[in-house]
């Protein structure tokens, strides 16, 4: 299980507060029932990712993962996990993740470090998973344009967004 202290535990519980009326949402971290996504191999379920919140609409899902790491590979991994996943448990029931979305939220303060040039290098990493990961809807945003985003994807009027605007 991930560890939920911190940043990460306050974003979380931001987003939640903010979508907590809407009709299906799932979320991580705060009993012993974390949504698990598997990949089926051999009828064995393989254990790749636990997001730390699903959004459902329709037959579409919004997967939000918090992520205070911004390395390049542990982005892509983040995304290749959720991506390769075919099946989705929680509290015991199935839900169907063929039609994903991914939205990676990171921390404004080590994103934005003076002189850095992380901003540029995350954009570079959206567009390598964009064009190698055929999610509906993938971004990759600061915790400070989550909530707004994740908002235009419940109601239809996804925006651009970028971490960089």
């Amino acid at each position: 299980m991930t560890k939920d202290y911190g940043w990460h535990r306050k974003t979380r519980r931001e987003i939640i507060e903010t979508v907590k009326d809407y009709d299906e949402i799932y979320f991580s971290h705060e009993n012993e029932d974390d949504i698990k996504f598997f990949r089926r191999i051999d009828n064995n379920d393989i254990h790749l990712a636990e997001p730390d919140v699903l959004l459902k609409k329709d037959n579409h899902v919004l997967i939000i993962e918090i992520e205070l790491s911004n390395s390049p590979k542990h982005l892509m991994g983040v995304a290749f996990a959720v991506h390769a996943s075919n099946k989705c448990k929680y509290q015991g029931q199935h839900i169907d993740i063929k039609q994903k979305s991914l939205l990676l939220v990171l921390c404004s303060e080590n994103v934005f470090k003076k002189g850095s040039g992380k901003p540029k290098q995350i954009q570079e990493i959206k567009s390598l998973i964009k064009n190698l990961l055929p999610f509906e809807y993938l971004n990759i945003v600061t915790e400070k344009k989550a909530v707004n985003l994740i908002q235009s994807w419940i109601t239809g009027k996804v925006t651009k967004g970028d971490i960089c605007d």
